[in-house]
């Protein structure tokens, strides 16, 4: 039948189709966690994410390689994170080794033997060739000073400025020194501010650095460069 019925709606949710009877989903792989809900304004996994035509799960896997968790969801989204989420509504909805019976049960967009979540369903499973991502604790005699929000007016630190394909926390404590500031910070995987002392006031604070914000360094992706609007900040030891 096609869609020319004003009621029709097209979907990928095909339990119940004769399709499904002849090309039933193939069984997820041991690495499998479940399938959660969504929850109220906060997701499974708040990485980073995107959405494809061509969604399976092995391109989902490759997109988020340098992240500890993947997930599909609706069809043709990946979702990456190196925590997962937690917070009002998130839960396992089953572990069923086998989609038939699961509340996650869209085919996905671009491999119609794999399933891809559903709607505010998320199929997550667990990378096994993730090498854990870490904040550095020291560099060039600078020490971290944890996490600081960077979405105030202007600059957290606003002495002097770096962007670059090959940031790192080490690039960054060098271009610090050279400037001869005290503090410098990685935003943003690529970026590297430094200043005589981080502003203070609305958009800017001091905060325990949130995992599932923080990007891999753009030059190092086993060290973490902040996030959106997130330093790591680091402070010379001593001077």
């Amino acid at each position: 039948y096609n869609n020319t019925d004003p009621a029709f709606i097209p979907t990928n949710d095909i339990t119940n189709s004769v399709y499904q009877l002849t090309v039933p989903p193939a069984p997820y792989n041991p690495n499998y966690l479940g399938c959660y809900a969504e929850g109220r304004g906060v997701r499974v996994l708040g990485g980073i994410s995107t959405t494809s035509q061509q969604m399976s799960v092995d391109k989902c896997l490759a997109y988020c390689k340098d992240y500890k968790y993947y997930g599909t969801e609706f069809a043709g989204q990946c979702f990456c994170s190196n925590v997962l989420g937690s917070g009002s509504g998130i839960k396992v909805l089953d572990t069923l080794t086998s989609p038939l019976f699961s509340a996650c049960n869209y085919r996905c967009n671009g491999e119609f033997s794999q399933v891809c979540g559903g709607s505010g369903t998320i199929n997550v499973w667990e990378n096994p060739g993730y090498v854990p991502v870490e904040v550095k604790q020291s560099s060039g005699g600078f020490v971290s000073k944890q996490c600081y929000t960077d979405a105030g007016t202007g600059r957290a630190l606003d002495g002097a400025r770096l962007t670059g394909g090959d940031m790192t926390v080490d690039v960054c404590a060098e271009f610090a020194r050279s400037k001869g500031f005290k503090y410098f910070g990685v935003e943003y995987g690529r970026e590297c501010y430094a200043g005589a002392q981080p502003k203070t006031g609305t958009g800017f604070a001091a905060v325990t650095c949130p995992l599932e914000k923080l990007m891999p360094c753009a030059g190092n992706k086993y060290e973490y460069c902040g996030g959106p609007s997130l330093m790591n900040l680091y402070f010379a030891a001593s001077g």
